[in-house]
């Protein structure tokens, strides 16, 4: 499948404790299709996790995306967040909304305005991450066992742990400004439905607001351990026929 007449603009907001850096198999994928792919890290995360991570909450990564779009002057842009990025994604689509062409939202959150991650958790879930928050004295949140993902893959499991990075504390406890309620753009849910997903709330939630929405047979971290079931879905997008992408070696 080429796009060459009219290639797709894709931003990639990777989710909490990740960086740009899990998005690259399917960011290759997506361009060896033809597609123009932006992947910008979150500050605190990733190659940003030497910024202190107390001055940082959701308020600033939805300026980061914000500043990106800006800044690399993106538009028509289909703009994809996962899992904790789902918050960030919807503010920024609805701050930069004449730059953005569709949002998808990857087994993550799908906010209205005044909410915060905290409240979107299951509770069980969110007393693990209040927890986390008050050993690090409220500055940070741990990285969650990748298992509990719904990771299976033993290198996978080895691999991944060593690049992920404390989450900002303040991404869990500060309210989004702009959510779905505001939102004028076309969406797109993606629900991973191959683990014991807490996003069918979410996923309801675009139904019940007429987005467009697939379930995928994967886990939770479907970037690294299904990249191509990942992009063919992102691709599909844009394109009305079934769309299959061959592997880049």
């Amino acid at each position: 499948m080429s796009f060459d007449d009219h290639p797709p603009t894709y931003v990639l907001v990777h989710g909490a404790w990740h960086g740009a850096w899990c998005w690259r198999g399917v960011e290759e994928l997506l361009v060896a299709t033809g597609a123009k792919v932006s992947t910008p890290t979150l500050s605190g995360l990733g190659d940003k996790a030497h910024l202190p991570l107390a001055e940082i909450g959701l308020l600033t990564h939805i300026a980061d995306v914000v500043a990106h779009l800006r800044t690399e002057d993106l538009r028509n842009v289909t703009l994809v967040g996962h899992s904790y990025s789902g918050l960030v994604a919807t503010a920024a689509a609805v701050l930069e909304e004449e730059r953005i062409s569709k949002l998808v939202i990857v087994d993550g959150f799908l906010p209205r305005a005044g909410e915060r991650w905290s409240d979107l958790l299951p509770d069980r879930a969110a007393a693990h991450y209040w927890e986390a928050l008050g050993q690090s004295g409220g500055v940070s949140i741990a990285p969650r066992p990748v298992a509990n993902l719904g990771v299976t893959d033993p290198d996978l499991l080895e691999s991944i742990p060593p690049r992920l990075t404390p989450q900002p504390g303040k991404t869990f406890t500060e309210a989004t400004r702009w959510g779905l309620d505001q939102l004028n753009v076309p969406g797109r849910y993606l629900l991973a439905d191959g683990w014991n997903t807490v996003f069918g709330p979410a996923k309801q939630r675009a139904i019940d607001a007429g987005w467009s929405h697939r379930d995928l047979d994967g886990d939770h971290e479907l970037m690294l351990t299904d990249p191509k079931l990942l992009a063919e879905a992102l691709i599909e997008i844009h394109s009305p026929k079934s769309v299959k992408v061959r592997k880049v070696h």
